[in-house]
């Protein structure tokens, strides 16, 4: 009989320290009572990979206080919740460091699988997982849902299970979209596990919560309430800025309008409002400068001009005044003269060029004008507390 047989063995498991790994497959003879002689041998031992694939146990309670087990097969036995429930407390065991656990046609049914999805949670060591061949619901579903990708928060997203990487579940056409979701969040693990959970929580993070219309998708499933802003809840408001711009960056600029319109309260909470008035004094300060260098420079340039045609006009009167007396000598004496017609050319040619250097002149004295007048309207107009209401242009010259 089975138990005879895992007695005759009892002596070998003792006094075998390098024996690991231990397998049963098909023995119907291999009841629960032979399970419960093998993990009193068992415990403690050196035995860390343990599998009993289609026997006879349809309880496990003995393994309950075996937690140096890495490995653990059950597949095929008639366990039922009850059974479920003690591979539970294992899982829940912080001294028990279960990576592989196959329970395939166990008959736990879809509170088992549902019971297995929770105890999941906070467990760092196991990355294989066979649930096939059983039942699952919806509750189910969303629970390994839950467990591998919360959506509630940007943090509970990042701290989800990024350890199981090979899951295998049964499948149910009406929780497909659900299971679909579970894959991703299984499938980012296992691309991710070489380099840490950090790095698996942060794909995550950017592919589901960044993402408006998968982390909608997900809210529906866990039963949370999805608003854009809701992916902000708990976030310092430090850190939006960068976080928007990795939401444009990643997903373009739908996301991150959505977004700027659920934040834009935080983020003008996040204006130094007196650092932003500093730096326009400053501003102000600098233009003002500049402009009152211009202006100077304009009325130096206008003043020379100005010195520079008066000093034209009076060596053109001093001209017509000596023209006006040698023409009333000549008269008084009566006798005919008749001036230098080289001499005449010129005065002409001098008095046609004074009458258009006084026109540009004055042309050029109005564009100054209005140009000085521009700068203190620009001036008084953009930065009113410096210059107040806007002057009156000054006439024309």
């Amino acid at each position: 009989t089975g138990i005879n047989f895992i007695r005759s063995m009892v002596p070998f498991l003792e006094n075998s320290p390098n024996v690991q790994d231990l397998s049963f497959s098909g023995g119907e003879n291999i009841d629960t009572e032979c399970l419960e002689l093998l993990a009193e041998t068992l415990a403690g031992g050196p035995i860390t990979k343990l599998g009993l694939y289609g026997c006879n146990i349809r309880s496990v309670s003995s393994l309950e206080n075996v937690t140096q087990l890495v490995q653990l097969g059950l597949g095929s036995n008639n366990i039922g919740y009850a059974g479920c429930e003690i591979v539970s407390k294992l899982l829940q065991n912080d001294q028990c460091f279960l990576e592989e656990l196959d329970l395939q046609s166990t008959h736990i049914g879809h509170e088992g699988v549902e019971k297995i999805a929770n105890s999941l949670e906070g467990n760092k060591t196991l990355y294989q997982l066979r649930l096939d061949g059983n039942e699952i619901s919806e509750s189910g579903g969303k629970a390994f849902l839950k467990i591998l990708n919360d959506i509630s928060s940007i943090e509970d997203t990042y701290k989800s299970n990024c350890t199981l990487r090979d899951l295998h579940l049964p499948y149910s056409e009406e929780i497909c979209r659900i299971l679909h979701s579970v894959d991703n969040a299984v499938q980012v693990n296992y691309d991710n596990w070489r380099s840490g959970r950090g790095q698996a929580g942060r794909q995550k993070v950017r592919r589901t919560q960044l993402k408006s219309e998968i982390r909608k998708e997900l809210c529906k499933h866990q039963g949370i309430e999805y608003s854009h802003g809701s992916i902000f809840a708990g976030i310092d408001s430090v850190v939006l800025p960068d976080l928007l711009a990795l939401v444009g960056g990643l997903h373009g600029q739908t996301d991150l309008y959505r977004m700027l319109l659920s934040t834009s309260n935080d983020l003008i909470c996040l204006v130094d409002k007196q650092k932003m008035l500093k730096d326009s004094m400053k501003k102000v300060k600098s233009s003002f400068k500049k402009l009152s260098w211009d202006y100077s420079n304009a009325t130096f340039s206008f003043a020379q001009q100005s010195s520079d045609l008066a000093a034209k006009f009076f060596d053109m009167n001093e001209r017509l005044v000596s023209l006006k007396s040698r023409e009333s000598n000549i008269t008084r004496n009566m006798m005919p003269y008749e001036p230098d017609a080289t001499w005449k050319k010129t005065m002409e040619e001098n008095i046609k060029q004074f009458g258009s250097d006084a026109v540009d002149f004055s042309h050029k004295a109005a564009t100054l004008t209005g140009k000085i007048d521009g700068m203190m309207d620009d001036l008084c107009g953009d930065f009113p507390r410096l210059g107040g209401t806007k002057r009156k242009r000054s006439s024309s010259i």
